[in-house]
């Protein structure tokens, strides 16, 4: 996990006053083998392992995020030009 204490995207420090603001984001969703929100049925280890996989973010930087990331598949999967979208390979830029 790569949290350091602090927004993965934003940089606003975790404290104990608004340690609910932050969420774990998976890197890449193709590694996700569940979500951290059940982790209390899981093994200890696999918590771990699976927070190995994340990067703390706070709830908004998390939320635009996704809201990106959807609109990018969007745009890619209608071939919709857009700056983040190559239509020529229906891939996405980053």
């Amino acid at each position: 996990m790569t949290c350091g204490g602090q927004c993965a995207s934003c940089g606003l420090k975790v404290t104990w006053e608004n340690t609910p603001a932050f969420l774990f984001h998976h890197r890449n969703p193709r590694e996700k083998e569940f979500n951290l929100s059940g982790a209390h049925k899981r093994a200890l280890n696999n918590v771990f392992d699976e927070l190995r996989k994340c990067s703390a973010m706070c709830f908004n930087c998390h939320q635009i995020l996704h809201a990106a990331l959807t609109a990018e598949d969007i745009a890619c999967a209608q071939q919709i030009p857009a700056p983040w979208c190559s239509v020529k390979s229906g891939k996405l830029i980053k």
